[in-house]
């Protein structure tokens, strides 16, 4: 048995924003009329309920920064937001690039050496590289010192973590990014301890980006011919930041 309905336009009020056209149905097979709301509070009700869903999807990527190694101060920086005044910067977006692309295509990634003088963008273009892929893919950045100290901390009898733990999970991500190399003591100690992350990486087949202020000479002294040998084998891997500074420039 069929049912039927009635509709009609009338003027009601809203307390908040005055008059409004009210749509109203009335359906004969639950003997009521059913009417539209205030639209101008339905639209800021929508828009709130955005809005909360915006502040939950930023709340989650900052966590996932976090997570990923991203400063604070670099939680901002993508790819596209990097500043690109001539061709040297825009082969060094593109070589970032092509790491974010390959490793979202599921293709063999590029490894990167990044070096070059401070300030002019390496920084801002991990973070960018890590922004990009975080939400599916398990990514670091961490600064060399940083990984040493913690390798270091799992020697301590107390300490809940083995060191094949630690080695394990750097030499397991999707993609790992090994800034302030030069900052350290460039000991042998620390140049075993990053050859054994990038060694199973390299023997895993997945990428690394290292980051560095010094020259390529100068870099090999610090990490080992056999770290350098790892990263450039394959693919030309090496970008040189050879600009001016971007830090001070309003």
């Amino acid at each position: 048995m069929g049912h039927s309905e009635q509709q009609d336009v009338v003027i009601a009020r809203c307390d908040q924003h005055g008059q409004f056209e009210q749509k109203r149905r009335y359906i004969d097979l639950i003997d009521k009329w059913v009417s539209t709301g205030c639209p101008q509070c339905s639209h800021e009700a929508h828009e709130q309920d955005r809005q909360a869903e915006q502040r939950l999807h930023d709340e989650r990527q900052q966590h996932r920064l976090r997570e990923a190694g991203v400063p604070l101060r670099f939680q901002g920086k993508t790819l596209d937001s990097y500043v690109i005044e001539h061709d040297k910067q825009q082969m060094a977006v593109a070589a970032c690039r092509r790491v974010v692309d390959a490793i979202s295509c599921e293709k063999i990634v590029p490894n990167l050496i990044l070096i070059g003088k401070p300030g002019t963008g390496k920084s801002h273009l991990c973070c960018g590289i890590i922004s990009a892929l975080c939400q599916d893919y398990k990514v670091r950045r961490i600064d060399l010192p940083d990984l040493i100290r913690e390798i270091r901390a799992t020697w301590t009898r107390d300490h809940g973590k083995r060191e094949e733990t630690v080695l394990d999970y750097y030499g397991s991500l999707d993609l790992l990014i090994i800034e302030e190399i030069g900052t350290g003591a460039g000991s042998d100690d620390e140049r075993a301890k990053i050859f054994q992350v990038v060694n199973r990486r390299y023997e895993a087949m997945l990428p690394t980006v290292l980051v560095s202020n010094l020259d390529m000479d100068a870099l090999k002294k610090e990490i080992g011919e056999r770290v350098i040998d790892r990263m450039r084998e394959g693919s030309r891997s090496l970008v040189v930041f050879d600009w001016q500074s971007h830090r001070g420039v309003a």
